[in-house]
């Protein structure tokens, strides 16, 4: 699932997730590099909802302030209540490089993203 820029009846925007973050440029690497990218002809929109396709994992786009950053991971609703935050954060980082397995070779550390800002 993809969750662009949300907006709640007070022209706010939040989000809050655990995972990875990338820019447009190392993200289309990223998705190259596994095979997710064939060809020229792509968008990442839909090639993102593929990759989280029957996961709990979660993909956010954000613009503006964020100059088009795109993150995936999954927010704390999908922790369970026998985890600690190190196992879940290990589970999520488990779960990503299963479906983008290139990441296991990078030195990423998973990470909290949050947004409150406002949009208006």
């Amino acid at each position: 699932m993809i969750r662009n820029d949300f907006v709640s009846n007070s022209s706010s925007s939040s989000f809050m997730i655990i995972g990875y973050s990338f820019d447009e440029v190392e993200l289309t690497e990223i998705l190259k590099e596994n095979k997710k990218i064939k060809g020229d002809e792509y968008d990442l929109y839909d090639t993102m909802l593929e990759v989280v396709k029957g996961s709990n994992l979660i993909s956010v786009q954000r613009g503006i302030s964020d100059d088009y950053m795109w993150f995936i991971g999954a927010d704390y609703e999908n922790m369970k209540k026998t985890e600690t935050r190190k196992e879940f954060e290990t589970r999520i980082k488990d779960e990503i490089d299963e479906r983008l397995p290139s990441l296991k070779n990078k030195d990423r550390k998973i990470e909290m993203y949050t947004d409150g800002g406002y949009l208006g």
